[in-house]
């Protein structure tokens, strides 16, 4: 059960690694020119993508032991959080304001998820299971945006860490035949 847990949480690790590594040029393909400069958002969005990703794990557990209720204050907790960061720190970043500020939402979402969910049952679904996930894309998103112009660098860090971690599915797969 560990493995198979494990091996879906690492294949979404490794399409949001794709993701953020090859997104700008997508948006350059798929978009006008004044629509480029929404390039620097991409990092920001797809780690909040990935957050929720990493929370309705938790929420799985929470419905399961008919926890609605604090599925409720959760999200309405972190949607006030949201509301409030957004009124301070749009008119001063824009468009930066709202993506960093969604992501700040999408983590205390996380985070009060996986408190509640513990408290149910701790075992299920241990919290150690997501910090190398959590770590590795956050590197990424970083280097990402370090090399947001530099098309060559994405797309080659891109290739190896898919090589990586079909070397490392290979590898795990022949442990656990």
């Amino acid at each position: 059960m560990y493995f198979r847990r494990n091996i879906y949480i690492y294949a979404v690790v490794v399409m949001i690694c794709g993701i953020l590594m090859i997104a700008p040029e997508i948006l350059m393909l798929m978009s006008d020119k004044e629509y480029w400069s929404g390039k620097i958002l991409i990092a920001p969005i797809v780690l909040s993508s990935f957050m929720i990703f990493l929370y309705s794990n938790y929420v799985a557990v929470e419905l399961y032991y008919k926890a609605n209720r604090c599925i409720a204050l959760n999200t309405l907790t972190a949607a006030a959080f949201n509301l409030f960061t957004d009124v301070l720190l749009i008119p001063k970043f824009g468009m930066m304001g709202a993506a960093y500020t969604t992501l700040a939402s999408y983590v205390l979402l996380f985070l009060m998820h996986c408190r509640y969910s513990r408290r149910l049952n701790r075992a299920l679904y241990p919290f150690r299971l997501n910090v190398t996930p959590l770590t590795l894309v956050t590197v990424v998103s970083v280097i990402s945006y370090l090399c947001l112009d530099n098309w060559l660098l994405r797309w080659s860090i891109a290739c190896i860490l898919g090589l990586l971690f079909i070397m490392a599915l290979l590898k795990r797969y022949k442990l656990y035949r």
